[in-house]
């Protein structure tokens, strides 16, 4: 489920006659909305603004490799809660870390591959390219040895390993 805020969509006409639709998109923390609003949007511009050219910034939530997920730990859903203050709060709306495995497992938007195959599908391209995304990656989820729980956080020569390190941005356009 999308929260407030988390889509935006602007049609721009140019004073040459070009059109753009610009979305931006922030996915649910576990990357279950990805691929429905991403097709909505897809159908909005296809129907609504058949002329104009898409242009979307979206964290679809998605993982570079499936394989790390039956063996390490779980990826921190949401990046770590900043509780209700207009943020997210693991403990409010995030699974825990097993079912966040069993959901990332069953659920094909959590893998860059799928989700590459599916946008393209929809005739998209991405700034990743059609190679670059396999080792591509946005985000470094490694805890450091500031916060309390010593036992989650990873030494820096494990740190970019591909257990904490995970292709969730993507720019999408066609």
């Amino acid at each position: 489920m999308l929260a407030p805020g988390d889509l935006v969509v602007a049609a721009v006409n140019c004073h040459g006659g070009c059109g753009y639709l610009v979305v931006s998109m922030h996915s649910d923390s576990c990357g279950l909305a990805t691929t429905p609003v991403l097709a909505a949007v897809h159908h909005l511009a296809a129907s609504r603004y058949p002329n104009h050219r898409l242009l979307l910034g979206i964290d679809a939530n998605t993982f570079s490799d499936r394989s790390h997920l039956d063996s390490a730990p779980a990826p921190v859903c949401g990046g770590g809660g900043f509780g209700s203050a207009g943020g997210f709060s693991r403990t409010r709306s995030c699974p825990d870390a097993m079912d966040i495995r069993r959901t990332a497992s069953a659920c094909p938007v959590n893998s860059a591959a799928s989700f590459h195959a599916y946008f393209s599908s929809l005739g998209m391209g991405s700034c990743w390219g059609d190679e670059d995304y396999l080792t591509a990656w946005t985000t470094c989820m490694a805890r450091t040895f500031l916060q309390p729980q010593l036992q989650k956080a990873v030494g820096l020569a494990d740190a970019l390993g591909a257990n904490h390190c995970h292709l969730k941005d993507w720019i999408l356009f066609y």
